[in-house]
Formats: C-alpha cells, sequence, structure tokens
C-alpha cells in the first residue's frame, strides 16, 4: 500500500506541475494582450494626432490666395494639373518663384552642383 501512495503523490505533483505550467501560459498570453492594446492604443492616438495635423494643415492651406495668372504659368511651365499647381503655390504661400523652384529642385539630378 506504501507504492499506492507513492503514485498518489507523483500524481499529484505532475498535476500541479501541469497547472503550473498552464497558469503560466495563460497568464504570458494575458501580458501579451495587455502588451498588444497598449501598443495598439499608441498607435490609434499616433494616427489622431496625424489626421488632426493634417487637417490643421489643409485648413491653414485653404487660407492662402492664389494669383490664376501664377497657376496657369506653372501648369504651363513645369506640365502639371490645375490642382497640383495651385497646391505648390498654396504651399509656398503664393510665391510663384518658390513654387517653379520647389518642381526643380524636386527633379531627378538637381540641387547643389548639378549641371557642373
Amino acid at each position: 500500500m506504501a507504492s499506492g501512495t507513492g503514485d498518489g503523490t507523483r500524481d499529484a505533483a505532475e498535476q500541479s506541475k501541469a497547472l503550473d505550467s498552464i497558469t503560466d501560459r495563460v497568464e504570458e498570453k494575458e501580458l501579451d494582450e495587455e502588451k498588444l492594446k497598449r501598443e495598439y492604443r499608441k498607435i490609434a492616438e499616433q494616427d489622431r494626432k496625424e489626421q488632426e495635423e493634417k487637417r490643421k494643415r489643409e485648413k491653414e492651406l485653404a487660407k492662402v490666395k492664389v494669383n490664376k495668372e501664377d497657376v496657369q504659368a506653372i501648369v504651363r511651365e513645369m506640365e502639371v494639373d490645375s490642382d497640383a499647381a495651385e497646391r505648390r503655390l498654396k504651399e509656398h504661400n503664393g510665391d510663384v518663384v518658390a513654387a517653379l523652384m520647389s518642381y526643380l529642385t524636386a527633379l531627378p539630378g538637381a540641387g547643389a552642383g548639378a549641371g557642373r
């Protein structure tokens, strides 16, 4: 009968170990889920901030008045549509020279030392 008691103790120890293993995995899973939730909240907050900044920038650009002749000059010279030309002018506060230069510096091979 002594051997039966030893088997019962061994079984209880194995069951306890198995239970500990399961609870450890559950705790790890809960920690992973919490970490995931925190990261998701960070991403959502960052996205919200970026959207708010974009909205503010669009509102600022909408206030900038541009000369239609300047828009047409950019359309002719840079071969872009009028919406793109108007946006570029607004981004440069209606300064047609700055807007044109921004197109030129964006070209491949343009910039410091180009053509030398």
